[in-house]
């Protein structure tokens, strides 16, 4: 017979009260709820289902000797990065395991939590999201068409994932990648099966296939999430960016105002800022393009954010794995940064921006403060429970088409605070373009086919 096992909730707010419920199920029978922790005052001594609130999160390490604790879970979804820091660095003084209760979209999942996980470095730096959507937003999406491109990528199936609350009339997943598409599609029906979810294998870059589509499925909204994203690709395949990522989202677009779609939300990178390298220098193209689209009744609309954190391909994953294999970890320059938000702050914002847009806008998420990514390296190794000096940093120096910092804002946009306190209005009168502009792009994208790397590099840059 399994040893039971003592665990504490850290948290005696909604969610840490709906944890505890989950927790009398038969199949968590082993684990042994001891008590709750918060540090609000009012609560210590009070009980929930008689179950003790014990102490504040300082006192953790006292609790877990006296009552040998085996397992602490941190119920506290709204809390930013600062908070679940400081708590994990508590639990870390003593050798109890750890859980966390991951962020909820608490609009749509009314007295419902996601299952406890480890700790990610996403917990460590993720901003307050709670109540991002009002109910009175959610109406705009509701009954809805929705077509996702890229759906089976990071941002475009969280996207997937936080729509389907919303009750839409149907989303449409559209994706080249067979094998995550196949993926996505099995989650969509085990999670959310009261979701018309249909998946389409497809490429934007077939113009044909688009029109059959849109034509087909009539989306009131396009999520535009697929692109080639990694810099270092593109560098090398600067083709392959122009084909995908110019030509694919120019055949999108174009098929978009033809099926007379009502919204169109193109997701920018903050490397389309000042950019240097190809792909960055392509999706700001496709900025000024987007921007310069007046004459149809279709509203396109532009959000721009910076990393999202563990993301298909990203430098988080990597870490992780080097830190398993015992070091050493890869990093280009120690004075590297980058902006971070997690999945679910990008998507939840993306979608709010997108029901925000009148048309024409520009749209750019609120980051927060860069994060230096030794910083970020620091972390991970901490939570893997190894101190810093445990795990060896080699320094590589940086790749070609990198830069140290990015930045969210161009000198002439004047971002001002929307209607939501996390996502900047941009002025663009330093900014519009003109149809000319259009079909300079489109001229050099069929010309690009007969140039060679380099030549195709120095072109792409003078269109910015």
């Amino acid at each position: 017979m399994s040893q039971s096992s003592n665990l504490i909730i850290i948290g005696a707010g909604k969610a840490g009260r709906i944890l505890l419920e989950e927790l009398k199920q038969s199949i968590y029978k082993n684990y042994n709820v001891i008590g709750f922790v918060d540090d609000d005052p009012t609560k210590l001594g009070t009980k929930i289902e008689n179950i003790e609130i014990l102490g504040g999160t300082e006192e953790i390490p006292e609790l877990v000797k006296k009552y040998n604790v085996d397992l602490s879970i941190i119920a506290i979804p709204s809390a930013p990065g600062k908070t679940i820091s400081r708590i994990l660095y508590i639990i870390q003084k003593n050798s109890s395991n750890f859980m966390i209760v991951p962020p909820i979209f608490q609009n749509l999942r009314i007295n419902t939590i996601s299952a406890p996980r480890k700790v990610g470095v996403r917990d460590l730096i993720r901003a307050p999201i709670e109540n991002v959507l009002t109910e009175e937003s959610m109406e705009k999406i509701k009954d809805y068409t929705i077509m996702i491109t890229g759906v089976a990528g990071s941002i475009g199936s969280e996207i997937c994932y936080q729509l389907s609350g919303c009750f839409p009339r149907k989303i449409i997943g559209l994706d080249v990648a067979e094998t995550p598409l196949f993926e996505l599609t099995n989650k969509m029906k085990q999670n959310y099966d009261n979701v018309n979810f249909i998946p389409i294998l497809g490429d934007i870059r077939d113009k044909a296939r688009l029109h059959k589509i849109i034509q087909k499925y009539k989306p009131d909204i396009i999520y535009h999430c697929a692109a080639f994203k990694h810099v270092g690709m593109m560098e090398n395949f600067p083709h392959e960016c122009v084909k995908n990522n110019l030509l694919g989202t120019i055949n999108l677009i174009n098929e978009a105002i033809e099926g007379e779609t009502n919204r169109f939300v193109f997701v920018s990178t903050d490397k389309a800022v000042n950019p240097i390298n190809t792909m960055g220098i392509s999706k700001r193209i496709l900025e000024k393009y987007i921007l310069s689209i007046q004459e149809n009744n279709t509203k396109f609309l532009i959000v721009r954010f910076g990393n999202v954190l563990e993301s298909n391909g990203s430098a988080i994953p990597i870490f992780k794995k080097q830190i398993e294999s015992g070091g050493p970890i890869l990093l280009t320059d120690e004075r590297m940064e980058r902006y971070f938000m997690t999945l679910t702050e990008a998507a939840q914002l993306v979608i709010q921006a997108s029901i925000l847009g009148k048309g024409g806008e520009l749209f750019v998420l609120d980051m927060g403060q860069p994060y230096k990514m030794i910083d970020i390296i620091h972390k991970l190794i901490r939570i893997y429970g190894y101190d810093i000096e445990d795990i060896p940093i080699k320094i590589i120096g940086a790749r070609a088409g990198e830069k140290l910092s990015e930045e969210l804002f161009h000198d002439f946009e004047k971002p001002e605070i929307s209607q939501h306190e996390r996502i900047y209005f941009c002025e663009l009168s330093n900014d519009i373009t003109t149809k000319d502009y259009r079909e300079k792009i489109e001229d050099f994208i069929v010309k690009s086919e007969n140039m060679n790397k380099e030549e195709l590099r120095n072109k792409i840059k003078e269109l910015i």
